[in-house]
């Protein structure tokens, strides 16, 4: 058996039940919906009723390749490019021991105040209307994060976290670079999500979120980070 384990969930437990299968239950296992979504998601084209347990051990390997490695080629190629902007790239590649240090994630669980105390906020013109409009917006976020340290909502701050940086919480030696919140100004009805960039740790706000009710706000806010999290898991 594979030492390695897909990291989605759904993906985790159909390759338990391929560890489990036996060469009576395997066709079924394949047929399945399920099965017919994983055979498609692994690119495997051999007919499910021919299925063998050799079959079943090649799924699960493909399965894991696809979670772990292709699904994340994306943002491992960004955080390549921000290690290459930074000028570490060449360190790690000459020293990799130092990765771990730099990479290893802290073991404490993150925080609504720990977000809010890390985030740089690149604010407009004090007294300026923008300003005001940002501040406005800031206060949403901000509750919404407490809501989701409740558990409140479909995601977590890991999830936030994961999509602003790829990391879902502060290495141990602290932000190499550290997150940065921005607003923009969108043409009146826009309906646009944030948006992030992992590899400059930045997440944008479109300023006329501030005008949504709390629980729009939320909603929104869940839509990018789901949607978003394929592009930030390393």
């Amino acid at each position: 058996m594979s030492p390695f384990q897909p990291v989605d969930g759904e993906t985790a437990a159909f390759v338990n039940k391929l560890d489990s299968a036996t060469q009576e239950t395997v066709v079924s296992l394949f047929e399945s919906d399920v099965g017919l979504v994983m055979r498609c998601k692994a690119g495997l084209k051999k007919p499910a009723g021919k299925a063998t347990m050799g079959d079943a051990a090649l799924l699960r390997n493909l399965l894991c390749l696809e979670d772990l490695v292709l699904s994340r080629k994306s943002a491992i190629d960004q955080l390549r490019q921000g290690l290459k902007l930074f000028d570490l790239l060449h360190v790690l590649e000459r020293e990799p021991q130092l990765s771990g240090a730099l990479l290893q994630k802290s073991m404490k669980p993150v925080s609504a105040d720990d977000i809010k105390r890390t985030l740089d906020v690149h604010w407009a013109a004090e007294g300026s209307n923008k300003k005001e409009r940002q501040k406005d917006l800031y206060e949403r976020l901000t509750k919404w994060l407490d809501s989701v340290e409740e558990g409140d909502g479909r995601v977590s701050l890991g999830d936030f976290l994961t999509f602003v940086t790829a990391m879902d919480a502060e290495p141990q030696i602290g932000w190499a670079l550290r997150p940065i919140l921005q607003f923009c100004e969108c043409p009146e009805g826009c309906r646009c999500l944030p948006v992030s960039n992992t590899c400059a740790a930045t997440i944008t706000m479109p300023e006329h979120m501030g005008t949504l009710p709390q629980e729009e706000f939320r909603a929104t806010m869940e839509e990018a980070v789901v949607s978003g999290l394929g592009f930030g898991r390393v």
